[in-house]
């Protein structure tokens, strides 16, 4: 894994890194959540992969990720899911 851009963002309490992996199939979000947390010594819930793109027939996925202080910070930042409405427009979960 290389480092390609690690941005420290005080205002938000977060690293903005982009990264290179070579491999030979997609890693996965999960598998690149414990990687991210290895080689930056975070944990795993204050991790937000955003994109994690690769082209056919290459080796090389970019990954665009969101390293947080804590989690608490990520909660207070991070859009949390939309609630999906029923037929009647009642909310269902």
């Amino acid at each position: 894994m290389k480092k390609i851009k690690d941005i420290k963002n005080n205002l938000l309490k977060r690293r903005e890194v982009e990264l290179e992996l070579e491999a030979d199939s997609n890693p996965g979000y999960e598998n690149i959540k414990k990687m991210i947390s290895t080689e930056l010594k975070a944990k795993e819930d204050s991790i937000v992969i955003k994109t994690l793109k690769g082209q056919f027939g290459s080796k090389i996925f970019k990954i665009n990720a969101l390293v947080y202080d804590s989690k608490e910070d990520l909660d207070k930042v991070e859009q949390k899911a939309r609630v999906k409405k029923g037929a009647e427009g009642a909310a269902v979960k």
